[in-house]
């Protein structure tokens, strides 16, 4: 693009008529990509055919609405008139996710998933169990920890790694019967509420409740800090340009660190889930005041 303004700047000074007009170049498309993936998979990239279709597929479609994403983003903030060092509406160009022994995902499309109930990996089990198991192409049966809340059709399942866990997300149509049928009627009262986000508390209502909030950072911090200087103690690369390996100590060690941020995650998000909840539940009406606390938090003073 700077290219083309600059020769299009060029062209407009310039005062010969003959002057043939620099042509914009179009970006290429997720799906350009893809079909140039497509063509040298097989010779380059021949892993890809053990795993589901979708595995890569869904790469480049997410990948596409990431840049879209951010040319929307960008225009938003011309529109707008936001300074260039405005933290307003920041657009950030999409970055590759980094790779990591305690991260990842993929997608499994629909028509590939597959819910059974009494099925087993063990020829001795099968048909004895009452749980239920999703089928992964290429892999096979794994049991379900817990049985799906929700009957309807399928659009997708989004597989995911955290720490020692695995995790299955699964996107679900249902109808409106099954959406009553599942989900509590909220408390219609004409009840309202303002909600005030403290530093020490982490809500004040204005009915005089305060919510406390878990600090399970602080309770874990020893834990935490003791095992990132083991972790630093074993072999592996400092720098980029260091072409030292992983030791496997080092990958046993980062997997018990992640597990304990899962924790600490696991926690907040719990908290997080369960007052929404409960506040979207007991009060019709709720109030908030825009408020920068992460920033107020930064302030020593204010504390």
């Amino acid at each position: 693009m700077d290219r083309y303004n600059k020769e299009l700047a060029e062209y407009k000074k310039s005062p010969l008529q003959s002057t043939v007009a620099p042509v914009k170049l179009k970006l290429p498309t997720w799906q350009d990509y893809k079909k140039e993936f497509n063509a040298i998979r097989l010779e380059k990239y021949p892993f890809t055919y053990e795993v589901t279709k979708y595995a890569s597929q869904q790469a480049f479609a997410n990948f596409g609405k990431a840049v879209s994403n951010y040319f929307e983003n960008v225009k938003k903030r011309k529109k707008a008139k936001v300074k260039q060092n405005s933290k307003k509406r920041k657009a950030f160009f999409p970055k590759f996710k980094k790779k990591s022994y305690q991260q990842g995902k993929f997608y499994i499309g629909g028509d590939q998933v597959k819910i059974v109930t009494g099925q087993a990996c063990s020829k001795k089990l099968e048909n004895h169990s009452t749980k239920q198991y999703m089928n992964i192409p290429n892999f096979g049966y794994v049991q379900l920890k817990e049985e799906l809340r929700f009957n309807g059709h399928i659009n997708g399942v989004t597989i995911s790694q955290r720490a020692d866990r695995i995790y299955a997300s699964f996107s679900i149509k249902i109808t409106d019967e099954e959406y009553i049928r599942t989900h509590k009627a909220a408390v219609q009262n004409n009840t309202a509420a303002g909600i005030d986000l403290g530093l020490k508390s982490a809500l004040m209502l204005s009915d005089g409740i305060s919510i406390d909030s878990p600090k399970p950072l602080k309770a874990k911090l020893r834990k935490l800090s003791r095992l990132q200087r083991q972790l630093n103690r074993k072999q592996h690369p400092r720098t980029k340009d260091d072409k030292t390996e992983w030791s496997r100590n080092y990958i046993k060690f980062s997997k018990k660190v992640s597990k304990l941020y899962l924790e600490i995650t696991n926690i907040r998000e719990d908290f997080s889930q369960k007052i929404t909840s409960v506040l979207a539940n007991h009060y019709e009406y709720l109030c908030m005041e825009d408020l920068n606390v992460k920033g107020m938090m930064a302030n020593c003073k204010i504390l």
